[in-house]
């Protein structure tokens, strides 16, 4: 596949299906990528981790939007956390599945193929969660708002809405999400709504509140997984209070 460029197969669908259908035809290149999680990985994770202000995460109940092939969900589950993950890709929650079944952590997993967008998770699932979450999966979705408001739906009272997603605002996404990686901007133009003030609206329509945003990182995890160096320049950039609002990631969470 040319890179940026969607295959053929995928010029006749909706945009409904063109992110089940991507990620089908792309899940083995993703997965060789992520497989061999690095620090930078883990100084995000962490960040993450330390963002959603859980204490004893054990035996707490999270429902993963857009878990994929798990990169984030093996972690959570290694942390104590019971994983409800969802996601529109087949082949992506197969190999979560073969993997967590390796690694003997699918006593606290399961999972579903569903869209969040069409399918009534309250039917479905029939059950609420400590945490809703969704991480760098938001963009992709046709509608966010109503997504974070289905999301809403599913926490229990107290409990935390949250989500990680790319900041439009930073221009070293750009050139590296199409230059670096096999994005297609089909897949990935969402990220232009995703700014700080949407999200927020987004939140506080869905009755979210003590809505809390958090800036991570100058340059994308994965550019400085490639050219290291680019730590030094980054911690020394981010103690600029002006470039406050480009750096890459947006973390937001919310309460119901």
């Amino acid at each position: 596949m040319i890179r940026g460029i969607l295959p053929k197969t995928m010029q006749d669908y909706s945009q409904q299906n063109i992110q089940q259908i991507y990620y089908d035809e792309m899940v083995d290149y993703y997965t060789q990528l992520y497989q061999k999680p690095d620090y930078h990985f883990y100084r995000l994770f962490n960040f993450f981790v330390n963002s959603l202000g859980i204490e004893r995460p054990e035996g707490l109940k999270v429902l993963e939007i857009g878990c994929g092939t798990g990169r984030y969900t093996i972690n959570f589950l290694k942390m104590g956390f019971n994983i409800v993950g969802l996601d529109v890709s087949r082949k992506s929650l197969d190999i979560l599945e073969q993997t967590c079944k390796e690694a003997k952590l699918d006593r606290n997993l399961r999972i579903h193929q569903l869209d969040i967008e069409k399918d009534d998770l309250h039917v479905i699932l029939n059950e609420t969660f400590d945490i809703v979450l969704c991480v760098h999966s938001l963009h992709h979705m046709k509608d966010f708002f109503l997504v974070i408001k289905r999301m809403a739906s599913m926490v229990k009272d107290g409990g935390k809405v949250c989500c990680l997603e790319p900041n439009p605002l930073n221009p070293f996404l750009y050139p590296f999400l199409f230059l670096f990686l096999k994005r297609s901007w089909i897949i990935e133009r969402g990220m232009l709504n995703c700014t700080e003030k949407k999200l927020r609206c987004a939140f506080r329509e869905a009755g979210l509140t003590n809505i809390k945003v958090f800036n991570y990182g100058l340059f994308p995890p994965l550019a400085v997984n490639l050219f290291h160096n680019l730590v030094k320049i980054e911690n020394i950039l981010i103690k600029t209070p002006i470039l406050s609002k480009f750096l890459a990631l947006h973390f937001i969470s919310g309460e119901k």
